[in-house]
């Protein structure tokens, strides 16, 4: 896999000055950190497939991630070569048997922050997961972690996070203004490392609907945590796909929803 990064990370946050109104009605000024969004189009093999909005960083993971998790690819296996451009605005993928998945051209809204798909698959692809190890420990250490808080999220309160833990240690950690996104990275960032997604575990920030089940099943990612909630078709999925899913995942005890080794 040849990787060309042209791209310089930029600013993630910007200050601003706001007005601040209190309870008793007095106001005064004070700087605010906001988050930064980036306008991002994502190539599979010349063709135009996604356009996103997201963080401008870690941009060729994003990317990967997201073709692998929407299953457009399964790996690492189907990429000759990926170029982002030095505005960022254009990260390019290459296949090795120069060949598109079947599939068809449209346009719709995806996800959260107005992510566009432009070109997507005409029939589903998951499998069943295999069997996968974890250990409460793992757990408690992904969650201690998360804790600390993250750079963006400290400072804006406007940004989400995933850890990506790999035969029980913590090797990569994300953060993007969607959910989604940063759990995207995280499986990019596992595919252009050669990593067995299959020892994998992601821990995210965010809730756990069916959709970001179906990205974790079809990167082939057995184990998914939360510190939020998941919803009851993301149970179900993933008691039909053997998704072991844990959410409420605090400091001091977490709940599972679907445990692939009962």
């Amino acid at each position: 896999m040849v990787i060309e990064n042209h791209f310089c990370e930029r600013n993630v946050q910007e200050i601003l000055d706001v007005t601040v109104v209190q309870a008793d009605n007095s106001t005064f000024r004070r700087e605010s950190e906001v988050t930064v969004e980036h306008f991002m189009e994502i190539y599979l093999g010349g063709q135009p497939v996604l356009k996103l909005v997201c963080t401008p960083e870690n941009l060729a993971e994003l990317a990967v991630g997201r073709l692998v998790s929407d299953g457009y690819i399964a790996g690492e296996q189907d990429i000759e070569s990926i170029f982002a451009d030095e505005s960022g605005q254009h990260v390019k993928v290459y296949l090795t048997n120069k060949m598109l998945p079947e599939a068809f051209l449209k346009t719709e809204l995806s996800f959260c922050t107005t992510n566009r798909q432009v070109y997507a698959l005409k029939n589903e692809t998951m499998a069943v997961l295999p069997k996968a190890y974890y250990s409460a420990e793992w757990i408690f250490e992904l969650a201690k972690e998360f804790a600390k808080g993250s750079r963006i999220h400290k400072n804006t309160k406007g940004a989400h996070s995933c850890l990506l833990m790999y035969n029980g240690k913590i090797v990569y950690g994300a953060e993007d203004i969607g959910r989604h996104n940063a759990l995207d990275k995280a499986v990019g960032y596992a595919v252009m490392n050669g990593f067995d997604r299959e020892n994998c575990i992601v821990f995210t920030s965010g809730r756990v609907p069916v959709d970001m089940a179906q990205k974790v099943i079809r990167a082939r990612i057995p184990i998914i945590v939360s510190k939020a909630v998941p919803t009851y078709a993301a149970v179900r999925l993933a008691k039909e796909y053997n998704l072991t899913l844990i959410c409420k995942a605090w400091q001091d005890s977490y709940e599972v929803f679907h445990d692939a080794e009962e």
